[in-house]
This record gives structure tokens, C-alpha cells and sequence, in this order.
């Protein structure tokens, strides 16, 4: 039996499932000094969440689907100086992201914590963010040769 071009379409197009979600993705952005990591292909909106991480936002989902980090290098030698077991805890070339989010939110002053957590536009908060770089398990760069 031979099928028309529609019928072969439909076929083929039931082969594969539609993409619901893709596989977080980190980038290095050097000329920014920035780490952003994306989790879907939904398109998003940017919301600054203190003076160094922005979150976004899916326009359709209202979900976070991923983040970007500006002064990545600066926030790495931060964290090794308030932290004398950081180089022993990131093991190498890579952390998991979820580790620097929670280091970064310990080491912020007291004031900028205050204001990312006690502002009325923001809908999202520190373990709302948290809580999506662990569902995304990534591992980000840290550093080494």
C-alpha cells in the first residue's frame, strides 16, 4: 500500500516525541566574566535577583529556566577566601552549580540579602532558585588547568 505525502508526514512525525524540555546548558561568557546556565528552550524574561545573579523566567511555564551569574572568576576567588575548604569541596575543573548558589547566598552582605529577599516584585527567591539548579544536576567550571 502506498501512502500519500501527508500520510508519510504523519508517520514520520510520530516517530518522535515533541521536546518538552531540553538539558541545561552552561556557558562561559569570558568578555563578561558571566556563567549562564539554561534549561529549556522556552522562551524567557530576565529578573535580577541581587547585584551579581539574574534568574529566567519561561514566558509560558512562569518557571525558572535558568540563570546568569556576572563576575563568575571574582565570585570563585570570593569564595575561596571566605571559605579555606573551598578548593578541597569543588575537587577539580568543576562543582555542582547548586554548591556555588548556596556559597554566593552565604557570603552576600547582610544588606543585599535583605533586599533580594524583602523586595515585593520578586517572585522568585534563593531556594526557589536552588531547589531548579538541583533538578538540573550541572556541574559548572571552577577552575584548574
Amino acid at each position: 500500500m502506498m501512502m500519500n505525502e501527508q500520510e508519510y508526514s504523519d508517520a514520520v512525525m510520530a516517530m518522535f516525541e515533541p521536546a518538552t524540555q531540553c538539558e541545561a546548558m552552561v556557558t562561559y561568557i569570558p568578555e563578561g566574566d558571566c556563567l549562564e546556565c539554561v534549561s529549556s528552550a522556552e522562551d524567557y524574561y530576565a529578573e535580577r535577583i541581587d547585584g551579581r545573579l539574574t534568574i529566567y523566567v519561561g514566558r509560558e511555564s512562569k518557571e525558572i529556566v535558568g540563570l546568569v551569574i556576572k563576575g563568575w572568576k571574582c565570585l570563585l576567588e570570593r569564595l575561596a577566601k571566605h571559605y579555606s575548604s573551598f578548593p578541597a569541596i569543588i575537587q577539580g575543573k568543576t562543582a555542582k552549580l547548586e554548591y556555588i548558589l548556596v556559597a554566593h547566598v552565604l557570603t552576600l552582605p547582610k544588606k543585599e540579602k535583605r533586599q533580594a529577599t524583602r523586595t515585593e516584585r520578586l517572585k522568585y527567591g534563593y531556594s526557589d532558585l536552588l531547589a531548579e539548579a538541583n533538578r538540573w544536576n550541572v556541574s559548572v567550571p571552577v577552575g584548574g588547568p
